[in-house]
């Protein structure tokens, strides 16, 4: 608990980290001069490599990543649409713009077999742009004007969903606002499924992950500030552009303030605006509860899927036939030495890249393989623990091997087994984290998409960073109270 304690005080805390007192001298001149942070995968990326060859480049998976690294120092400037400026200066108006660094036509994409999809949204852009209501969207859609809807729009069910790659940047293009996702690009997403009389479904991800996975037919469409580019071309379908976003360089400049109160009232106060900021209004505990769910489903069908693959492992590791060995080993050797994350991408974006299963059982599948792989070892080495005498005592005694397997061997070696076993569901559970590459949101995903909205650094991530300690700790507490009570 002191660690978290530790947390909580440096998070908490770091609006008041020391300030650097030398004015910030970054110009689109001298921009190759400093650290410069990017979306992974972007144009914005490309650009920088391309024109700034000796800058440091830091690459980062999504927007409120990029944003806290500005607001920590690990990079001088970063690059990002002139729209989520007035944003970011709305929650700290130390986010200054410098000036435009280019600027990138915007369309949406689609697979290069959907030129029907393709075909529909143009139609919708053309006629919403012939009728001025492409005019009406965007000028509703700014914050003084937005009061929760834009326009009113038929509820569509049974027909297959349109499921839209989006990437939350609280811009005018796409923001969160009461759990719902609104804006230009989603606007236009409802007014394509009124088209083509199909639901939309929004699916939050990564900039990096999104084109693997509209080729891999993961979604149907992208459209989050994408820019249109002949690399890209190459891969996916562009649509007509629907806008022109200029890119900006963003520094963070921090001015000394000597009235700041650092006192114990100020520390607290500060909780408790990060607490409802991020946590009560437009009831975003409840995105939390939502990913705790999903994290708690994943694990808990993973562990006990697993357990049953590790068993099946464990027997072909203990069997006479040598085949049935080599292939025990093989699949251990190989579900060890691959990165679960490496291994949980290639199931999604490979093996399963075009089935209907959905990505929550992509990942219990994934970790469930990999825990299957540990826990096999783990279970012949407590079966194998336990003394031969005690087999032929319950052979002796008139037991099958059957009965003496699980009368005498198994409740002797799950004394060894169980307290390793915890240590690998507990691992299990943290590793989840990850789910969030494949478009899952979960508990860790729900913090990100909270921060996009906050732009607040570290307040839902310690929150996050609790809930996964009192789970492990549960989880522990709970495996070892099944030992105390089978010694008992």
């Amino acid at each position: 608990m002191f660690s978290v304690a530790i947390l909580i005080l440096a998070g908490c805390s770091s609006n008041q980290s020391e300030k650097s007192s030398e004015e910030n001298n970054i110009t689109l001149e001298n921009l190759g001069d400093y650290k410069i942070g990017v979306l992974m995968g972007s144009t914005h990326d490309q650009y920088i490599s391309k024109n700034y060859p000796t800058s440091q480049i830091f690459r980062f998976n999504n927007f409120p990543d990029l944003t806290t690294a500005l607001t920590s120092r690990q990079c001088d400037v970063i690059l990002a649409a002139e729209e989520t400026i007035p944003e970011l200066q709305s929650v700290d108006p130390n986010f200054i713009g410098i000036g435009t660094v280019f600027s990138e036509p915007l369309g949406a994409g689609f697979n290069k077999s959907n030129q029907e999809l393709c075909d529909a949204f143009n139609g919708v852009l053309q006629k919403l742009h012939e009728s001025g209501m492409y005019d009406s969207i965007c000028a509703k859609v700014s914050k003084k004007q937005f009061n929760g809807t834009l326009f009113s729009h038929p509820n569509i069910s049974g027909n297959k969903p349109i499921r839209v790659g989006i990437v939350v940047q609280n811009s005018d293009f796409c923001f969160m606002q009461n759990n719902g996702y609104y804006g230009i690009e989603p606007e236009l997403c409802r007014h394509l499924g009124d088209s083509t009389h199909r639901p939309i479904e929004f699916c939050v991800m990564d900039f990096g992950a999104l084109i693997p996975s509209l080729v891999s037919n993961k979604i149907d469409m992208i459209i989050c500030t994408l820019c249109i580019t002949e690399e890209r071309a190459k891969q996916i379908l562009f649509s007509e552009q629907y806008a022109e976003s200029r890119v900006y360089a963003i520094v963070y400049k921090q001015e000394n303030n000597e009235n700041d109160d650092a006192g114990t009232t100020s520390f607290f106060s500060k909780v408790k605006d990060s607490f409802n900021n991020n946590l009560v209004k437009e009831d975003r505990w409840k995105m939390i509860i939502e990913g705790l769910w999903e994290t708690l489903t994943i694990t808990i069908f993973a562990i006990l899927l697993g357990t049953i693959i590790g068993c099946f492992i464990c027997w072909m590791l203990m069997s006479r036939r040598r085949f049935l060995q080599i292939i025990a080993k093989t699949y251990i050797e190989i579900l060890r030495d691959v990165p679960i994350l490496v291994f949980l991408m290639l199931m999604f974006y490979v093996v399963f890249a075009h089935s209907t299963i959905t990505a929550t059982w992509v990942a219990i599948i994934a970790f469930a393989m990999n825990f299957g792989a540990f826990t096999s070892v783990m279970f012949q080495t407590g079966i194998e623990g336990v003394a031969r005498g005690q087999r032929e005592a319950g052979l002796a005694l008139g037991f099958s091997k059957t009965g003496t397997f699980f009368n005498f061997t198994l409740p002797q070696a799950l004394y060894s087994i169980i307290p390793v076993f915890k240590n690998e569901a507990v691992s299990l559970l943290k590793n989840t984290s990850i789910v969030g590459y494949i478009a899952i949101q979960d508990l860790t995903k729900m913090s990100d998409i909270i921060r996009s909205r906050t732009f607040d650094a570290f307040f839902p991530l310690i929150v996050v960073s609790i809930i996964y300690f009192i789970l492990a700790w549960l989880m522990g507490k709970g495996l070892d109270l099944l030992v105390r009570r089978r010694k008992s």
